[in-house]
């Protein structure tokens, strides 16, 4: 009898550890599903090294490798790239120079009173909402969507995007968090970019997601050094208090600027840039590639 009672009982927790095997995969399944619906799991973790050759394995403002744009896209220059090199030539296929609109996927563009696209980390609060956007996710597909922002004024914005137009969280909607972090001046200093998928959860809003608690497990996480940028006679330039990164597109139909995203200690901004500046590469991969 008591031999039978020890067989129930193993057998019973057998079953209880099978459950909470399948349970706890199926958690895993899903978790993993949702940073793929995550534009931000998509840039590469790290920069072009300095040699071209591949990326870099750390967030050093010290140690991130600079190129102007007709090195990072083959294009010939009598000055600026005699030689047609094409650093994408010498890195894992399938890594490619981002566009302005899937840049748009992952940072705050919203234009200030200024009528520049950049958001404010700065001093004061600052709510914007229904912001509407050009974005393409995933790849090869582009729509425009809605997004609000969120800044306390504490170094710390939020965001909520790829909304419906209508303002509804949709099939793509996410959940952003971006953070300086470090000292201005520093090796250290950076942006630290966070996310999460939402969805049609249309309990979660603009100030749901400025709760640190929202942010115990993000998805994904991305950090941008502030290494500068070297101008057109080879001089660094505000290392250690801007970080930049390259886009493919040309900048307000202009020819000679290419769109680019930058940063500082008081706001995230879209721009234009010289094509013979040389500023950080951090490159897109399709789902393919993997990091």
């Amino acid at each position: 009898m008591k031999k039978c009672n020890l067989i129930v009982k193993l057998s019973y927790i057998l079953l209880i550890l099978v459950i909470y095997g399948c349970k706890n995969s199926a958690v895993f399944k899903k978790t993993s599903l949702y940073y793929k619906k995550n534009p931000l799991y998509y840039m590469a973790d790290y920069s072009v090294n300095a040699k071209g050759n591949g990326l870099v394995n750390t967030y050093d403002n010290n140690k991130q490798g600079y190129f102007n744009w007709y090195e990072a896209t083959g294009n010939k220059h009598y000055e600026y790239n005699p030689t047609g090199k094409n650093i994408f030539n010498n890195l894992p296929k399938k890594y490619y120079l981002p566009s302005k609109a899937e840049l748009t996927g992952i940072f705050q563009l919203f234009k200030d009173v200024f009528q520049r696209e950049r958001n404010v980390y700065g001093d004061t609060p600052d709510l914007q909402l229904n912001i509407l956007e050009r974005i393409e996710f995933p790849k090869g597909e582009i729509n425009t969507y809605s997004a609000d922002y969120i800044s306390e004024g504490k170094g710390v914005v939020y965001g909520l995007k790829l909304k419906n137009k209508s303002g509804s969280n949709g099939s793509k909607t996410v959940a952003y968090r971006y953070r300086l972090l470090g000292k201005e001046g520093s090796s250290d200093f950076r942006l630290v970019i966070e996310s999460k998928y939402v969805g049609t959860d249309s309990s979660i809003t603009i100030k749901t997601i400025t709760k640190n608690s929202y942010w115990n497990r993000p998805d994904v996480t991305k950090i941008i050094p502030a290494s500068g940028w070297i101008n057109e006679e080879g001089g660094l330039n505000d290392k250690c208090s801007l970080g930049y990164v390259w886009g493919s597109d040309t900048y307000g139909g202009l020819s000679t600027l290419i769109c680019g995203v930058g940063f500082g200690p008081k706001f995230t901004y879209l721009g234009g840039y010289s094509k013979n500046f040389s500023i950080p590469v951090r490159p897109f991969f399709t789902e393919e590639t993997g990091k």
